[in-house]
């Protein structure tokens, strides 16, 4: 079994954040949330727990947990993508920014710098995307 974050919410409304691995499941927050903002942020603040757990025992590239970062920022500060067509353009945008750092001088100092933060917002969206449509059952029918 792999590693996963799992949200689930009960018959009363309850909802879980919980850590299943091979070595069992640990729920790492739990509450009755009115709104989706105090949820977002316990989630999140769960998440990174797991994200430290996995990261502890899976040799992830800092890029991984880097785009997993900006992908939290990124949610936190604009709201999901409505259709794929949306996630496109957003895409498409960050990635004709990193198409404008590949373009930099190549002894600039600030090339590298600008690349991988370029490359990071990228893979971000593209988990955005997955996340906010793909793995959507209501946006699927968009």
């Amino acid at each position: 079994m792999s590693a996963e974050a799992v949200v689930r919410q009960d018959a009363q409304g309850c909802w879980s954040v919980l850590y299943e691995d091979a070595g069992g499941t640990q729920e790492l927050a739990c509450g009755y949330f009115s709104d989706g903002k105090a949820l977002s942020e316990r989630v999140a603040a769960a998440l990174n727990g797991v994200r430290r757990a996995v990261a502890a025992t899976i040799p992830l590239p800092v890029a991984v947990l880097d785009a997993a970062t900006e992908l939290q920022r990124a949610q936190g500060r604009y709201p999901p993508m409505h259709s794929a067509h949306e996630g496109w353009a957003v895409i498409r945008e960050e990635y004709l920014e990193l198409e404008e750092a590949l373009r930099m001088r190549q002894g600039d100092p600030e090339r590298p710098v600008r690349v991988r933060a370029e490359a990071i917002q990228v893979a971000a969206m593209c988990l955005r995307l997955v996340a906010d449509v793909c793995d959507d059952e209501e946006a699927r029918q968009r």
